[in-house]
């Protein structure tokens, strides 16, 4: 009995060095791995991470740490959300399944453009246009390095607004969301927040940061007071230019000199 055990562990043995130095002969796994994205994020992100991992992707298919590295490296981007998986298929490919961050609005400073992603981080780059994106306007807090979640009251606002008004009709007749003010507001909120509208001049009197009304209407008050609007004359600001709806919970007013 112990000379067959004996005997099937040298057969074990002996397979297994086989089977490694076939692997070690095969050319596909000594050169660099082609890269293939298993995801359905878009071809110009995916193009963005084959260009993060430069230099990476150079060694052989066989390292035993690249795909511990490769998923290290994608983790650094600003633009993945989550590194899903990194995976060695048997034809010298690496599979990557990653989760990525989408753009929800832009923060305004001076003429340039800062993408914020749906999870409050900062995203690479400035640019000289929204692309159809809810615009915050006011802050004037520092931003943090892309891949870092915003800090600054107003900003934070400014996002929190966006995430309220993101699936209401009367989006498209918001040109920006102005959070000037709300700087070093705290726990108060300030009560500067404006919504300014496509008509020229035209703003809203919001009020409070969500989740800090004091002595004003809800978000649910404000919220039901536009669609109101909208459903009566077609328009969030019932074709006034400025409109207050902080103050009463079943209407509007016009400040006085409006």
């Amino acid at each position: 009995m112990v000379t067959f055990w004996s005997g099937v562990a040298v057969a074990i043995v002996w397979g297994m060095r086989t089977l490694d130095r076939s692997v070690h002969a095969n050319p596909a796994f000594s050169e660099p791995p082609q890269i293939v994205f298993v995801d359905d994020g878009p071809e110009v992100m995916h193009d963005k991470m084959q260009d993060h991992l430069q230099g990476l992707t150079d060694g052989a298919w066989i390292e035993s740490t690249l795909c511990a590295r490769i998923g290290a490296r994608l983790a650094q981007s600003p633009w993945v959300a989550a590194v899903r998986s990194v995976d060695k298929r048997a034809d010298g490919v690496v599979e990557i399944d990653c989760a990525y961050r989408q753009p929800l609005a832009v923060l305004q400073i001076g003429d340039k453009f800062r993408l914020i992603a749906d999870d409050g981080v900062v995203l690479p780059g400035q640019y000289g246009t929204h692309g159809g994106l809810p615009i915050i306007q006011g802050v004037t807090t520092t931003l943090p390095a892309p891949g870092t979640p915003l800090i600054g009251d107003d900003a934070l606002a400014g996002i929190a607004m966006v995430r309220l008004l993101r699936d209401e009709a009367f989006l498209d007749q918001i040109v920006a969301i102005r959070v000037e003010g709300s700087a070093g507001s705290g726990a108060s909120g300030g009560r500067s927040i404006e919504l300014t509208t496509d008509q020229n001049g035209g703003r809203i009197i919001w009020g409070s940061a969500p989740g800090y009304e004091v002595e004003e209407n809800t978000i649910n008050q404000k919220l039901a007071i536009l669609r109101s609007n909208i459903e009566r004359s077609g328009r969030l600001d019932s074709d006034y230019r400025v409109i207050d709806i902080s103050v009463f919970p079943d209407r509007f007013i016009v400040p006085r000199g409006a």
